[in-house]
């Protein structure tokens, strides 16, 4: 089944995603900041990441970075900002975007469509 790379600040926020996608087969790696996510991503074979934007090494220089190494990954912003999410889409930066609060099937249908 697929990697996936999940940055957020917010532990309990990875932990509720980790857990639903863990259930449908899939390798979770996980980051509490930007600069640890980069680095996760780095060494390992990751085949979609989940980032916040809102972090202390922001998630915007975050998607930045991993673009710059692989262009083409699929990388889902999960952000409480309607316009952050609108900006981002506009931008075409990200695959998709999920606002919170948002359910677990819509989580496991985001995944599963980009991968």
């Amino acid at each position: 089944m697929a990697n996936i790379l999940m940055i957020d600040d917010d532990d309990s926020a990875i932990y509720l995603m980790k857990t639903v996608l863990e259930k449908e087969g899939f390798v979770i790696f996980e980051a509490l900041e930007g600069d640890q996510g980069l680095q996760v991503f780095e060494s390992n074979h990751i085949d979609l990441v989940i980032t916040d934007v809102i972090m202390e090494f922001s998630g915007i220089n975050l998607i930045a970075e991993i673009r710059k190494v692989r262009p083409s990954i699929p990388i889902i912003v999960v952000t409480g900002s309607l316009l952050a999410a609108a900006t981002l889409q506009e931008q075409n930066l990200v695959a998709a975007t999920l606002v919170k609060p948002f359910d677990n099937d819509t989580l496991v249908q985001t995944v599963k469509g980009l991968l």
